[in-house]
Formats: structure tokens, C-alpha cells, sequence
């Protein structure tokens, strides 16, 4: 996954604006004589060098994946995270002991107007960094512009501890000065937990409370989605990686249930932005039918190359017990026992699989197992159709709209496309066209195949 370069620009910054800090205080500390004053500047140096340390984990983070690093390199925001909280550890502890020294050796501080006016705007300096990282580290989704914020957050508390404590000493109470530094010290190495603890969780990868919820939920909303087995989500720096199982009802087609898939991708990316989605669908029964069941049964036959009319009677005042009816097509080329002993194994394999099934009643159709080949001679049997139009003048038809001779072998078919009023129901239609077929079939030799296709009349 490619990532535009968007958090490089607060990084940058972001380093600016703590080394103009880190630079600031030291001239103060070194003009007053605080050690107090000197342990915030000893933590503005420290943000100085983490700015630049986040600077290089974020532009390392960016960098697409590769063969070594198939998840990409987001894990090195968190490792810089890691790094950080190590040294704020120290910073704190070697901070804390300058201050135990200076409250056993005290020492007179100097504070002018000049170093407490700047001290105060480097406190609202570290509010407004704190605030825009926060805000950077949720926008691009980095976890060290995240830490970087609690940073300058902490960098405004320990500069007011610190100008409190120089400001005592300075009014005589010298021991104040050391006090400052050593709550500064505290304060750095309670900091370190903070950051080492954000780090080290996004590192073995700790996922958000609330981010598998989302996922889920938006796989849930897909239609066609019967239930999710697995859903891992693993976050590393600013990219999150998905991958599920989802389960999807068997008898969709192929191309439906890697609809369904891509389904599942885009409603999870509109949930998590960008995220890198792996989904993997697997077929169940769920809450299908028991017609369905059969179309499923007859898919997985090799010698069965369709089902219809499939009909599915319920028995008594239950009606827990059910019976079938349906047409098995097969392929024309087969002999009468191998069709039979088709339609024996596919009813077989129906009374198996539902439990609920008692009876099965299967017709076998034959049907070309290849696509035919046939030629137009409509004009070669003007009279034909003529015959044709007139023996569907009997009956619900409105006209004949038109009539298609092909042959097909030594064989003559006719394809016949008739009206029929529109308020009429399907089924009268349906019937209608098969009593039309079967009548042609009887009264014309020349025919082996009619089919009629039945339109309203309005159309």
C-alpha cells in the first residue's frame, strides 16, 4: 500500500520549532542559574531530538511494501516510540538526581522579566504543538505524531513547574529550585511509561477496542453475508490490514459471491480509510430453501446439466414432511437407462442431504449438451407459417407477432413470438404457450421443436 507523504510536513515542523525552544531555554537556564530552568531545557532538547527521530520513522513508515516487508514498514513509528520512551526514562532519572543535588547544595537563581516573558510563550508554544500534533497524529493516522503531541503537552507542564520553582528561588526559597527539577524528572519518566506503553502495544499488534467492532459491523451490512468465522485486524503505524472469512449462501455463482467479496472490501474501506482488505469467502447452506438445496444438489452433479420447475409440496397439518417434483435435464446423447440411473442418484442424493424430503419425483429432459447449429429457411416455408399463424388463432393469443423457421440437422423448428392481453398472469401465459407447442407438435410432422415466446400485448 502507497501512502501520500502527508505527516512529513508536521514532522518537519514540528523539529523546527523545538530546536528553537530547546535554544531558548538553555540561554535562560544558563542566564538564571535554575536547575529547574535547565531540566526543561534538557526536556525541550530531548522533544528536539524525538521531533527529529519521528521525522525519520514517519518518512520510513511511507515507504510501500516489498518483498522482505509484505505489510509494509508502518511498524518503524512504533519502534521510534519505543526508542523514545528509553530516553525519556533516563532524561528523567538523570533530572531527578541534578535536582536532589541542587536541594543538598543550593544555589542563588536570577529570573528577569525578559526570561519569564519568553518562558510563558514557550508554554502557550508547547499547548499549540500539542494540540496541532494530536490532531495530525489522527488525521494521518500516525501513532508518533501521537506521542510527539503528549510531548509538547508535557513540555508546557514541566516549563510552568519549572518557572514556579526558579520564581521561589528567586524570592529566597532556594530549595524550591531543586524541587522543580525533581517533579520535572517525575514527570519525564511517568511520560516514558506512556509513550513505551502506545508503542510496545501497537507493536505486538493491540488493536483499538472499537476497531474490530467497526469492521465487523461493516461486513455485517454486506447482503449475501451469512455469518463471519474470522476477522483479524492488524494495525502497523498509519495502515490497518483486514483479513476475514466471510460466509456466503453455496448456491450463489461464482461471479455473485466474488461480487459479494468485493462488496466486503469497499464496505470495510468506507468504515477504515484505506485500509488493505483480504477477504476469503466460504459457502454454507445457511437459511436456503429446500428448492434451492436441490438447484445446489444438481449443480454438483456432473451428468445433470440443469433443474426446473422444481416444486416442493408440504405434507400434513405440520407440514415438517415435504415432497419434490422437478425436471432434470440431461444430455440428449444418453440412453434411457443412463438418464434413469441419473435422476435414481440425484433423488438419492436429495434424501440424503434433506432430511426433511419423503418423496422425489424427477422428469429427465433431454437437451443438447453442446450448442446447435441451425440455419433459417423461413422464407424456404412461406406456406408452413402460414399453417402455423392459423392454428394459433384458436385460443387467448391476440396475433402472432412472428414466426422463425430454422433447421437444425434434417429437422425443422419454428420459434413464434405471440400477444397476449397484459393483465393476464404469467402462469395463464406460461400454460397457454405449452398447449400452443404441444398442438403445433401434433398437428404439423415437419416439426420436431416449437418454441413460443408469449409478450403483452402492450409491449
Amino acid at each position: 500500500m502507497t501512502r501520500e507523504p502527508g505527516p512529513l510536513g508536521p514532522a518537519t515542523v514540528t523539529v523546527a520549532i523545538a530546536t528553537m525552544l530547546f535554544i531558548a531555554k538553555l540561554i535562560i537556564a544558563w542566564a538564571s542559574g535554575s536547575i529547574g530552568l535547565l531540566s526543561t531545557a534538557i526536556d525541550s532538547g530531548l522533544d528536539m531530538a524525538m521531533s527529529m527521530l519521528v521525522l525519520v520513522g514517519v518518512f520510513l513508515a511511507r515507504r510501500p511494501a516489498d518483498p522482505d516487508h509484505p505489510y509494509g514498514h508502518g511498524k518503524f513509528e512504533s519502534v521510534t516510540g519505543v526508542v523514545e520512551a528509553g530516553v525519556l526514562a533516563a532524561a528523567g532519572v538523570l533530572v531527578a538526581f541534578f535536582g536532589v543535588r541542587r536541594i543538598q547544595n543550593p544555589e542563588p537563581v536570577v529570573l528577569d522579566m525578559w526570561m519569564i516573558v519568553i518562558l510563558v510563550i514557550t508554554i502557550f508554544v508547547g499547548i499549540e504543538r500539542g494540540v496541532r500534533l494530536a490532531q495530525h497524529g489522527e488525521t494521518y493516522r500516525s501513532p508518533a505524531l501521537s506521542v510527539d503531541s503528549w510531548h509538547y503537552w508535557s513540555d508546557a507542564v514541566t516549563t510552568t513547574v519549572a518557572l514556579i520553582g526558579a520564581w521561589f528561588a528567586a524570592g529566597g526559597v532556594l530549595w524550591a529550585d531543586g524541587a522543580s527539577a525533581i517533579v520535572v524528572g517525575a514527570f519525564l519518566a511517568v511520560g516514558s511509561v506512556h509513550v513505551g506503553w502506545r508503542a510496545t502495544a501497537d507493536l505486538v499488534d493491540r488493536v483499538p477496542p472499537d476497531l474490530t467492532e467497526r469492521v465487523e459491523g461493516a461486513i455485517r451490512s454486506v447482503r449475501d453475508v451469512e455469518g463471519m468465522p474470522q476477522v483479524r485486524v492488524r494495525p502497523a503505524g498509519p495502515d490497518v490490514f483486514v483479513d476475514a472469512t466471510v460466509e456466503v449462501p453455496r448456491s450463489l455463482d461464482l461471479e455473485r459471491a466474488h461480487r459479494v467479496m468485493d462488496e466486503v472490501e469497499a464496505a470495510v474501506r468506507e468504515e477504515v480509510e484505506d485500509a488493505d482488505v483480504t477477504v476469503h469467502a466460504e459457502p454454507v447452506a445457511g437459511r436456503e430453501s429446500v428448492a434451492t438445496t436441490l438447484e445446489v444438489i444438481a449443480s454438483r452433479h456432473p451428468a445433470i446439466l440443469g433443474v426446473h420447475e422444481v416444486f416442493v409440496d408440504r405434507l400434513g397439518e405440520g407440514g415438517e414432511d415435504v415432497v419434490v417434483d422437478c425436471h432434470v435435464e440431461v444430455d440428449e446423447a444418453l440412453t434411457l437407462m443412463e438418464a434413469h440411473e441419473v435422476a435414481d442418484s440425484f433423488e438419492a442424493q436429495i434424501k440424503e442431504e434433506v432430511a426433511s424430503v419423503v418423496g422425489v419425483r424427477t422428469h429427465i429432459e433431454p437437451v443438447p449438451l453442446h450448442p446447435r447449429e441451425g440455419m433459417d429457411v423461413t422464407e424456404e416455408h412461406v406456406e408452413l407459417v402460414g399453417v402455423i399463424e392459423a392454428g394459433l388463432e384458436e385460443g387467448p393469443f391476440e396475433g402472432v407477432s412472428q414466426v422463425s423457421l430454422k433447421r437444425v440437422g434434417g429437422a425443422l423448428e419454428a420459434v413464434v413470438t405471440v400477444r397476449m392481453p397484459s393483465e393476464r398472469s404469467l402462469k395463464d401465459a406460461h400454460e397457454a404457450a405449452e398447449r400452443a407447442e404441444r398442438s403445433l407438435l401434433e398437428e404439423i410432422e415437419e416439426l420436431r421443436r416449437v418454441v413460443i415466446h408469449v409478450e403483452p400485448s402492450s409491449a
